[in-house]
């Protein structure tokens, strides 16, 4: 199991978009698998982009890194 709220909304026949809300992060792929596959990519390279740069971070970075940290119990 994904051990985030992911919400699925579905915009046409080939794009639903994906997303974390609390995190405000989102992402489209043609069905909810392509979707979140994309999804985990965007998180996984937001995570470690924010990691590298915690220091320099603004409010709204520090804050979705900090729902990230507590999702994944970092």
């Amino acid at each position: 199991m994904f051990p985030m709220p992911v919400e699925f909304e579905q915009i046409t026949d080939r794009e639903v978009i994906a997303s974390l809300p609390e995190a405000g992060i989102a992402i489209s792929g043609d069905d909810e698998d392509d979707a979140l596959d994309s999804l985990i990519i965007v998180l996984r390279e937001t995570l470690e982009d924010f990691l590298a740069e915690e220091g320099n971070l603004g409010p709204e970075p520090r804050r979705q890194l900090g729902i990230l940290r507590a999702r994944l119990s970092l």
